[in-house]
């Protein structure tokens, strides 16, 4: 038995590790056009500190759904 895909939630802490560790093969962003004011990046725990340090995306799609967006990226290796 073999596991082809996993769909993975979660918050900043999972979503900064999985992009720390490469551990993804397609990234799926969903935004919508909302200000919430201050909170936590759903990134911000990376703490890269230079642009040398930034993970490569390739965006491979984007779809609208009414105001919200789904883009779809892989990994620019």
């Amino acid at each position: 038995n073999h596991i082809y895909s996993a769909f993975v939630e979660g918050g900043n802490f999972v979503y900064s590790e999985f992009l720390k560790q490469k551990t993804f093969n397609t990234l799926y962003h969903f935004t919508a056009p909302k200000i919430l004011g201050a909170g936590l990046g759903w990134s911000n725990l990376l703490k890269l500190k230079s642009l040398d340090q930034s993970i490569l995306l390739k965006k491979q799609s984007q779809m609208e759904f009414k105001e919200d967006s789904l883009s779809t990226y892989v990994l620019n290796l």
